[in-house]
């Protein structure tokens, strides 16, 4: 029910600014879009696969204080993933507290990828939630780390700065 009470909220500026190029409240419509989308995949329990196994490993992440004595040759996700989680559970030692931070910074980076290189990004924003949306921010949380550093770095590639992308 949610997800389709979302589908209708997505679709209402994609008729109105991109279909029939209504001049309004771009700003605000893409704001609670946002809000929306971060929302739903911030506060979610238990959504996901990988989302499951993350949730439980979350319990043996160290944390901060802890990283210098973590043993990182056995285990098993990169360093990187380990240091990131040990900032949340520094913070706060709270699940959804990192799953609303990843939602923060995946949807962040997808809206503006889409602002920047889409005229109609309502449109997009609609197709994002119907085809990758519930895969980037309840299924491949770490793989979609590194896609967010790809289409951050898409301008730099897109004007031939080849040694900074």
């Amino acid at each position: 029910m949610i997800y389709l009470f979302t589908f209708i909220l997505l679709l209402i500026p994609v008729i109105r600014f991109d279909l029939m190029q209504l001049k309004g409240n771009k700003q605000l419509w893409l704001y609670l879009e946002f809000f929306v989308l971060v929302l739903i995949a911030g506060i979610r329990y238990r959504v996901g696969g990988d989302t499951i196994v993350y949730m439980d490993h979350f319990e043996g992440y160290p944390t901060i204080s802890e990283l210098s004595t973590f043993d990182f040759e056995n285990a098993v996700y990169n360093r990187l993933w380990y240091i990131y989680n040990s900032v949340f559970k520094s913070l706060g030692d709270s699940f959804t507290l990192f799953q609303i931070v990843q939602a923060l910074i995946v949807n962040t980076v997808f809206f503006r990828f889409f602002k920047r290189y889409s005229p109609f990004y309502f449109t997009a924003i609609l197709v994002y939630f119907w085809g990758y949306y519930c895969y980037f921010n309840m299924e491949i949380q770490r793989e979609v780390l590194a896609i967010c550093v790809l289409l951050e770095s898409y301008y730099f590639l897109q004007n031939k700065k080849f040694i900074i992308y």
